[in-house]
């Protein structure tokens, strides 16, 4: 018998982790699958390159060959496949000549976002709440398998896949769920949820219901694990912050893996 992973839709089973998660999701907080999916990979990768890399030497034959490869490795794993049910979002992240996670996110990614957001929806605007220097004050959580990415970006640029698969789980929860799955799998960090959203503007927007915040997992204060950093809609705005999460979970709040390839 094939251990599953991933539910019919997409979603993490809640059963390789015994901290608290929402064994039962009654799906009130949701991604629009459909309107993701309507999103042409072209117009990912000119967002991607206009206002996050425009430096990477990529193009758009190069990139979509590379995502396909990883849907393919997905689909042919019976105990995986499940993953391509639900959403799923293609990032770029470039080259890293700073080391710091949170001089990289500030400097870098959220002016990004900022300017792909306000492009994509001129009439709302993206809203920067955390105005605490990041520099030195972001780290990883042991266990989340992010230095295996983090140690990718110092010699070249990374391409992947976001999913937003570990809904309505706590910090603890997706952090032990993260090791009982394959090895090729990453508990998603800032750097792929805001080239995520880079390339996908509107991939929290809902006109009718509720959009879900989404947390960069595998990153904490460093002063205070308690406190994380997340992105998350506010109406039709967007806004990044950061909160104590008290090792609880809630409907609203959601973690993400990534694969990379």
């Amino acid at each position: 018998m094939i251990n599953k992973f991933f539910d019919e839709d997409g979603r993490c089973l809640t059963s390789f982790s015994k901290s608290p998660a929402y064994q039962n999701s009654r799906k009130y907080f949701r991604i629009e699958t459909d309107r993701i999916k309507k999103i042409s990979l072209k117009e990912n990768f000119e967002n991607l390159k206009t206002f996050l890399c425009p430096e990477v030497d990529l193009n758009l034959s190069q990139f979509e060959n590379r995502i396909n490869k990883i849907k393919q490795n997905i689909k042919k794993d019976e105990s995986c496949k499940n993953l391509l049910n639900g959403v799923f979002v293609p990032f770029i992240l470039p080259n890293n000549k700073i080391d710091d996670l949170g001089e990289n996110i500030s400097k870098k990614y959220l002016p990004a976002l900022s300017n792909s957001f306000q492009n994509k929806f001129p009439n709302y605007n993206f809203v920067n709440h955390c105005k605490d220097d990041l520099k030195n004050q972001i780290g990883m959580w042991k266990n989340s398998r992010y230095e295996k990415l983090i140690n990718n970006l110092k010699s070249d640029f990374i391409i992947g896949l976001l999913f937003p698969c570990l809904n309505e789980f706590s910090f603890p929860a997706a952090i032990e769920t993260i090791n009982n799955l394959p090895d090729n799998m990453i508990l998603a960090g800032g750097y792929e949820i805001l080239s995520s959203i880079i390339g996908c503007p509107s991939l929290l927007r809902r006109d009718q219901g509720y959009p879900p915040l989404l947390w960069f997992s595998s990153l904490k204060n460093v002063k205070d694990n308690n406190i994380c950093y997340h992105v998350e809609p506010y109406g039709y705005n967007l806004t990044f912050n950061k909160r104590a999460h008290l090792n609880q979970a809630t409907e609203y709040w959601w973690h993400s893996l990534v694969i990379i390839g």
